[in-house]
């Protein structure tokens, strides 16, 4: 549980800043009118979860990844159907949140292992009714 919550916290850093970050560097004007198109963020939440479930349950449960990216494609979708992005914005937006599952999963062992070397740790703490994190530091 506390390496699922620290892949899952990495990552989601990952993909809120960059969608974020590229809303307001390209600023690109929404179908409907409004502002900060390019990326979407919910295409980017909807894929980024969709491949958490994959990488975590799609082995041993594949109907938990065909059911996630299901529901990422459908708010896909529903975010082009609403005049809310253009068909790039959701692209970008799904890439960015695959992107960062996919990167999150990848780099978090490696920042565990450095922590670990060091006299400094980071722990997550998962609760049934909280969510939190200790950090420790010996000396």
């Amino acid at each position: 549980r506390a390496d699922r919550l620290g892949i899952f916290v990495l990552g989601t850093g990952m993909y809120v800043i960059a969608t974020q970050g590229l809303k307001y560097a390209i600023n690109e004007t929404r179908p409907n009118g409004t502002e900060h198109s390019f990326p979407s963020g919910h295409a980017a939440t909807a894929f980024f979860g969709a491949t958490l479930l994959a990488k975590e349950y799609g082995e041993n449960y594949p109907w938990i990844a065909v059911g996630g990216y299901t529901l990422a494609g459908t708010t896909a979708f529903l975010r082009l159907a609403n005049n809310k992005h253009w068909a790039s914005d959701v692209a970008m937006g799904a890439a960015v949140g695959i992107a960062s599952a996919e990167f999150a999963h990848w780099l978090y062992p490696k920042l565990q292992k450095s922590v670990e070397k060091t006299t400094l740790q980071w722990e997550p703490i998962v609760a049934a009714n909280f969510y939190a994190a200790r950090l420790s530091y010996a000396f």
